[in-house]
């Protein structure tokens, strides 16, 4: 695997191919991969090393994988589209927000349970700890009162 050469010459550490690899999951997933193949890995260290832009996407359009779809963390998404729009033609290139946006809004029944279950234990943690509780304590006695987090 090329991430495995990579980390036996010393080319990435541990935190940067752990960086890659979950990049590489997130590019399989919009392609609608299981897991990632080795032209996901490829795009993603091609993306996380700071390879040009172009030659990514051109690289990707040559072997017949384009269009496709990339998340775009907020941090660098200004600089990221704009650049893939100078690549692929800025009529390629849309946002997602609004998609994004009226999807996270929708809950299927069982999304809705798990979150009604969470907020009564939330609404059952609060309560308990408040009888707990009395004017004049420091976070460290407060902290001292509280139960050990449980899974």
């Amino acid at each position: 695997m090329l991430i495995d050469q990579q980390l036996r010459t010393n080319k990435l550490n541990a935190r940067s191919a752990d960086r890659i690899l979950r990049l590489a999951w997130s590019v399989a997933d919009l392609q609608g991969h299981d897991v990632p193949s080795g032209d996901d890995v490829e795009t993603a260290l091609s993306l996380r090393r700071g390879t040009p832009l172009g030659s990514a996407m051109r690289e990707r359009a040559l072997k017949g994988k384009w269009p496709f779809v990339i998340d775009i963390r907020t941090g660098i998404r200004p600089l990221f589209a704009d650049r893939l729009a100078a690549t692929v033609g800025r009529e390629s290139v849309s946002s997602g927000a609004a998609l994004v946006a009226r999807l996270r809004g929708r809950k299927d029944a069982r999304e809705l349970a798990l979150l009604r279950r969470a907020n009564e234990l939330t609404q059952r943690a609060i309560r308990a700890m408040a009888a707990t509780l009395e004017p004049g304590l420091s976070s460290d006695e407060i902290g001292a009162r509280a139960p050990p987090a449980r899974m």
